[in-house]
């Protein structure tokens, strides 16, 4: 396993600045489609990981800025603004968001957008699954082959620093959807302050958080249909609903 501290994984920040979104997408790797929520990234929250980013001896150069649906956060442009703050000072940063580009609204807030933020549009229509979506809601703890120790390893998104360190309300994580894993299952493991990472604290959450995540089974040649939510994910749905956990806010 790469060095989850190595120059290729530390490139990108990946902010979750809301949870809320229009779509509702079964597969969602957020757990949205089956444990929705309005919870958000606060303005002060925001400037602080990227105030923290500048005090490393090498700031993040790439922010990227997810969800939930990103442009329904009630200050996107506040956002922005501080966004274009931090740009100008890193040299060749690079910021972009990531939307589903569904609706009058989301269409709307990107044409506010400024030139210097790229917009990925991701274009998902199918909400209970389609060739964008993998069966998330798949957890490997509940299928035999799996072994613990391999967790820690993380999965190749990971591996390979496809994605980057994920930020969210409750703090710092190893990536974003593990961040969005933990909201639902309540460990309560995210890290307080992005100069607090390393590769131990990171692992650790590999180690507790994947075994909740679908893209972990794929990377084990465990394939299933689209649509499967496996046992665990089932009760832990149940209980969501009931009485959500209570996490430390970042």
């Amino acid at each position: 396993m790469a060095d989850l501290l190595s120059k290729y994984y530390l490139r990108a920040l990946e902010l979750d600045v809301t949870y809320k979104c229009n779509m509702g997408c079964m597969q969602c790797n957020r757990a949205l489609g089956v444990c929705p929520s309005q919870e958000m990234m606060t303005i002060e929250q925001i400037q602080k990981v990227l105030s923290e980013s500048l005090s490393m001896a090498k700031p993040y150069q790439e922010i990227r800025v997810l969800g939930g649906e990103p442009t329904l956060h009630p200050q996107i442009s506040k956002i922005v603004i501080a966004l274009d703050w931090y740009r100008s000072q890193v040299v060749e940063s690079s910021i972009s968001i990531w939307t589903n580009g569904h609706g009058e609204r989301v269409k709307q807030e990107l044409k506010n957008l400024p030139a210097w933020m790229r917009i990925r549009v991701s274009h998902k229509k199918l909400k209970v699954g389609g060739d964008e979506f993998e069966p998330f809601l798949a957890a490997p703890i509940d299928y035999s082959g799996i072994c613990l120790k391999d967790y820690n390893k993380g999965c190749s998104q990971i591996a390979i620093g496809k994605c980057g360190v994920g930020v969210s309300l409750y703090g710092i994580y190893v990536c974003p959807v593990a961040a969005a894993i933990d909201r639902v299952v309540g460990l309560d493991i995210g890290i307080r302050n992005l100069t607090e990472i390393s590769s131990e604290r990171l692992r650790e959450q590999c180690g507790q958080l994947c075994r909740y995540c679908g893209h972990f089974l794929k990377d084990n040649g465990l394939i299933l249909p689209i649509k499967t939510v496996s046992d665990t994910w089932r009760m832990l749905i149940k209980r969501y609903k009931k009485r959500r956990s209570e996490l430390t806010l970042y």
